[in-house]
């Protein structure tokens, strides 16, 4: 899947690219996976509702956490 996107982003004309959102609404877990999915693939979205459950916060400090790496 990785290999998928970074050939969209690299081979195609910027007219053909298109942008990727992931759901976070059927996959409740408190691993930050779909977090580190979604900044690895350069996902332009994240979509992650209820953000008052334990299974959510995680994936908020997971994101988070990456952020403060970056800087």
């Amino acid at each position: 899947m990785l290999d998928y996107f970074r050939v969209v982003k690299t081979t195609f004309s910027e007219e053909r690219q298109y942008g990727h959102i992931i759901n976070d609404n059927k996959y409740d877990t408190t691993s930050g996976a779909l977090v580190d999915l979604a900044v690895g693939t350069g996902c332009e979205y994240l979509n992650m509702k209820g953000f008052m459950r334990p299974e959510k916060i995680a994936k908020v400090l997971r994101y988070a956490e990456i952020a403060q790496e970056r800087l």
